[in-house]
């Protein structure tokens, strides 16, 4: 089919080429552009001849530039410290490189780039810190370790396993005492101290004497001490009972303590009733009177029969009657009448007969019968039910007058409910249905707990049962987020307010946790922060934070080498401390009055004033010029007169 038409096209094509002739010289915009621009005639074309895409440019066509699709996009690899982030297709990049995000040097460690583990410079080295009972030569900065702790030195045990053993050294724990005694068991006297198991000492004092509990007003029962159980007064082995009144409903007691020891009876128990209300009927268990003797009560109807009239007592449950006496004619029987007593209107003869005649249908509640106009009956018979046709709300009537033996009820009256509003009601009275059974159940909203049944609004039934328990989510270790039902959302168990912390055990190197749930409450610092060095190394470094001792005290200062000279302080080697001050200038040995001779000091035997090279006399008076000197420089001319020698420079 397909060949067909693409022949029939081409011949259509041919015609319309024919039928153009030279009119049209066809202009497209492009090989793909089907349309002439001049005579706007259609052209078969090709399909586009598309350039893949590539991560800027969608798929195009390299004739018409048409595109189709989106371009694909760059595959970028990350930046990192040294290098751009940088399409892994054509390799264009964006942006800048990370650069390095150093860690500082440490310890052991120089400049280290954490992202790239590229490296600058060199590690600072350790700064340490004597041992001491605890710790081994430490390094400040890093806390590695060298050696070993010197140890503690306990002091004495004071015989009280709750009081901790402490060095004598640093006052640490050595031997941690235990959080409580250890009582021994109690032997259930509260006037008996208990003691620790462990070291003696008395945990729980022994009460001077026992206190005992209120008296419960029975003889028998021990009365025990308040506090530990012991018996304080023993209990009698039983009740000395009061003399018994003779009346079963009165309770015998305890003579020493009130206590029934026989209960009362709630009532007597009458004996046999002879039925004769003129004899008292007595209780069987006691002879109590439980229904006092009375007079017969002859003033009732008459009873009677064919051989007289006689009353029978008229009191409760008494049978017994009077003198039975004869009937009185009240006059002989006719047609009309009939003979009777003439005191308990007995009949003693009846009416005289005649003929009866039987044809006036009467009923009452139990029979039907033919009755004649004298008043006579005859054919009386029982109701006979019509068949029930088991509706109760309509009448049942006798088959053989018109009596209603069952009344019609105005409505019917529901029976029992079994509770299930789908299930109908029965009428009590019949099989009919008194209330219809809804189509289905109508369950109440869902309260969102999974252990509570859902029920009908209309009949309580469960339509939906509920879970016997909740099935609580896994704990989270966290005591302050509520553990949910992974059912229903129900809290299973409270979440607390706040964490209950720990106590600080005063380093903040070390996290205060959760008492409850373990929870860092208070983070841990990752080192001590230390407080300025004083400068003195017998004084210890202690952590800005908590106090702690990052560097320990020496004991003492010790000294440089002494260098021999009294004006230089003596230091310690640690700290720089002066312990021997220096003087401030040397204590020269007496001047011989020649300055070209040293003078050293008295303290330390060095040189306090040095020697001057020479004799300097500039004003040539034959004496050096040099201050304290008294030396003759030279041969100064002879003086004759009486005088004082100077001391001529033999230099």
């Amino acid at each position: 089919m397909k060949k067909i038409s693409l022949i029939f096209l081409s011949v259509l094509l041919m015609f319309t080429l024919a039928a153009c002739g030279n009119k049209c010289e066809h202009t497209y915009d492009n090989a793909c552009d089907a349309i002439c621009n001049e005579c706007e005639e259609t052209r078969e074309v090709g399909a586009h001849d598309f350039a893949a895409a590539d991560c800027d440019t969608a798929k195009t066509c390299k004739n018409c530039g048409a595109t189709e699709g989106e371009a694909l996009g760059h595959t970028w690899s990350e930046a990192d410290c040294d290098t751009v982030k940088t399409c892994t297709v054509c390799g264009a990049t964006e942006g800048e490189a990370l650069g390095h995000t150093w860690s500082e040097a440490d310890c052991d460690t120089a400049k280290t780039c954490t992202v790239c583990g590229a490296t600058e410079g060199e590690a600072l080295g350790h700064t340490w810190a004597d041992a001491d009972c605890d710790t081994p030569k430490t390094c400040t900065v890093c806390g590695a370790k060298d050696g070993e702790a010197l140890g503690h030195t306990p002091n004495e045990d004071d015989g009280d396993c709750t009081t901790a053993i402490t060095c004598k050294v640093c006052g640490d724990v050595v031997e941690s005492g235990k959080a409580s005694h250890t009582p021994n068991a109690d032997d259930g006297d509260c006037t008996t101290a208990i003691t620790c198991k462990d070291c003696g000492k008395v945990t729980t004092e022994g009460k001077a004497s026992h206190t005992p509990n209120a008296d419960d007003g029975d003889c028998t029962t021990a009365i025990t001490c308040k506090d530990c159980g012991t018996v304080t007064t023993a209990g009698k082995s039983s009740h000395t009972p009061n003399a018994d009144d003779g009346d079963c409903t009165t309770a015998i007691t305890c003579k020493d303590c009130g206590k029934t020891t026989t209960a009362a009876k709630t009532a007597h128990t009458p004996g046999a009733d002879d039925n004769d209300c003129s004899t008292a009927v007595t209780c069987t268990d006691c002879g109590t009177v439980t229904t006092a003797a009375k007079e017969h009560d002859f003033s009732g109807a008459w009873q009677k029969d064919a051989t007289g009239h006689w009353h029978v007592c008229g009191n409760a449950g008494c049978t017994k009657t009077d003198k039975v006496t004869e009937h009185t004619s009240d006059g002989p029987a006719t047609e009309t009448k009939a003979e009777k007593c003439s005191v308990c209107d007995y009949v003693i003869a009846p009416e005289l007969e005649h003929t009866h005649v039987h044809n006036i249908p009467k009923y009452d509640d139990t029979n039907h019968w033919l009755e004649c106009a004298c008043g006579d009956k005859a054919s009386v018979t029982a109701h006979t039910a019509n068949t029930d046709d088991g509706d109760c709300t309509t009448a049942v009537t006798c088959s053989g007058c018109d009596h209603v033996t069952t009344a019609a009820k105005t409505a019917h009256e529901a029976g029992a409910d079994d509770g299930d509003c789908t299930t109908a009601i029965i009428c009590k009275h019949c099989t009919k249905v008194a209330v219809a059974g809804n189509a289905s159940h109508t369950p109440n909203s869902d309260d969102g707990d999974c252990t509570t049944a859902i029920t009908c609004k209309d009949c309580g039934t469960v339509t939906t049962e509920g879970k016997a328990n909740h099935t609580p989510n896994a704990d989270d270790g966290d005591c302050t987020t509520a553990i949910t039902c992974s059912e229903c959302g129900t809290v299973t168990t409270a979440g607390k307010a706040n964490h209950t912390p720990n106590a600080d055990d005063g380093d903040c190197t070390t996290a205060i946790t959760c008492s409850e749930c373990g929870t860092v409450t208070t983070a841990a610092k990752a080192n001590h922060t230390p407080n300025a060095d004083d400068g003195d190394c017998t004084t210890a470094i202690t952590c800005k934070d908590c106090g702690t001792v990052t560097t320990a005290a020496k004991a003492n200062h010790t000294p440089n080498a002494d260098d021999g000279d009294c004006t230089t302080a003596i230091t310690c080697q640690h700290c720089d401390t002066v312990m021997t001050a220096g003087k401030a200038t040397h204590t020269a040995e007496a001047d011989d009055g020649n300055c070209t001779t040293e003078q050293k000091c008295t303290v330390c035997g060095q040189v306090a004033v040095a020697a001057k090279d020479a004799h300097n006399d500039t004003d040539h008076d034959y004496l050096c010029d040099n201050a304290g000197c008294q030396v003759t420089v030279g041969n100064p001319p002879k003086d004759e007169s009486d005088g004082i020698d100077l001391p001529i420079d033999t230099n």
